[in-house]
């Protein structure tokens, strides 16, 4: 079971493990109730989904306090599925909400490149076509 929604979340607890607060703990309980009462949701491919690659990204401009940079993201679907998301801290701290949101493309764009070699290498040439 893999769930790509709480990856943020996951994130953002993984910064709080080397000194955990009781609020971080309580959020942690809060994720594994969340996965708990959604453990028959999943990730489903669908031969009858979107034949072309979609992809989303995103980007935060609240800094982390303890070093301002903010949180990004993206996802890419194919067949009704996520084949690949990330969600982590910019590599530097951005002066602005553009600044932030172009460097989430920045890394978007690093990841549909790779995933666009990878689908043309194993003959799914279709699903990689521009529009």
């Amino acid at each position: 079971m893999t769930t790509p929604a709480i990856s943020c979340g996951v994130n953002m607890l993984c910064r709080m493990t080397y000194s955990p607060t009781k609020e971080a703990w309580m959020a942690a309980m809060h994720c594994t109730k969340y996965l708990y009462t959604n453990r028959d949701r999943g990730i489903r491919y669908r031969s009858d989904g979107n034949q072309k690659m979609i992809g989303y990204s995103d980007s935060s401009n609240r800094p982390d306090p303890k070093d301002s940079k903010a949180q990004h993201g993206h996802v890419l679907y194919w067949m009704n599925g996520p084949i690949a998301w990330t969600s982590l801290k910019h590599r530097h701290v951005g002066c602005s909400s553009f600044e932030n949101e172009y460097m989430a493309l920045g890394f978007a764009g690093g990841t549909v490149m790779f995933v666009t070699k990878l689908m043309q290498e194993m003959g799914f040439e279709e699903a990689v076509t521009y529009e």
